[in-house]
């Protein structure tokens, strides 16, 4: 928790190390917010593509087909040879 009372996430490391008589413990904490907010936009980038690609499972009338047309032109141009 910082001083302004913001919980973050952290990565905690810790590695015994010893001479055979005493034990020492080494204790690593790194700030990991920045890549869980990163790793939070690309899921929601993820999740926007998936949704682009495919038309409602259950949908089969022409709205739906030209939708589908649509977003596989917009994510690679790859339906260039089928009617708008």
């Amino acid at each position: 928790m910082t001083k302004s009372a913001h919980m973050l996430a952290v990565e905690l490391t810790i590695a015994a190390t010893g001479d055979g008589t005493a034990v020492c413990f080494n204790a690593f904490v790194r700030d990991i917010s920045e890549r869980k907010a990163a790793e939070a936009v690309l899921r929601a980038s993820e999740r926007r593509l998936a949704e682009a690609q495919w038309p409602d499972p259950g949908c089969w009338s022409t709205a739906c087909e030209s939708r589908w047309v649509v977003a596989v032109r917009t994510v690679g141009g790859l339906a260039d040879g089928l009617p708008s």
